[in-house]
């Protein structure tokens, strides 16, 4: 993302008090691989553990809003949509145009090292299983 910083200087005080700090905490978020946004997923294990080596189950109940930014799973992600939608694109930089939702009933899979990025509009409850161990890897902007 590039910023016109012409146009940020002609900003009021506040709002680039604001832009400055919404940059440094996603700058800082994607350094450190965590998500910056308030809404958080509930995960909830139903076997196995993601961080230890062998087979795993985990249910994720996103929230409506919910995005995520581009990253990538050092291992395999089988998904299934047990409830609402999810919309995923590939990719560095998010863009959503053209994008269809997978809604419930939907499966895919996500290779290890590929590079995506996820929004939900509704509440939605995914059932994921893989190999662990797996880390989830931020891309730095």
């Amino acid at each position: 993302m590039r910023f016109d910083t012409n146009k940020i200087l002609r900003m009021k005080p506040i709002r680039k008090f604001l832009l400055t700090i919404y940059g440094a905490l996603l700058i800082g978020c994607a350094a450190s691989g965590q998500q910056p946004s308030a809404l958080k997923p509930e995960i909830i294990t139903l076997s196995g553990d993601r961080v230890k080596e062998g087979l795993y189950t985990v249910r994720q109940k996103i929230p409506a809003g919910y995005s995520g930014l581009p990253h990538f799973h050092t291992t395999d992600y089988h998904v299934t949509v047990l409830k609402g939608k999810v919309y995923l694109g590939y990719g560095e930089k998010i863009d959503t145009t053209g994008i269809k939702p997978l809604e419930a009933g939907s499966f895919f899979v996500i290779p290890a090292g590929k590079i995506h990025y996820e929004w939900f509009k509704e509440e939605t409850l995914l059932q994921v299983h893989g190999v662990g161990p797996v880390k989830t890897e931020f891309i730095k902007p």
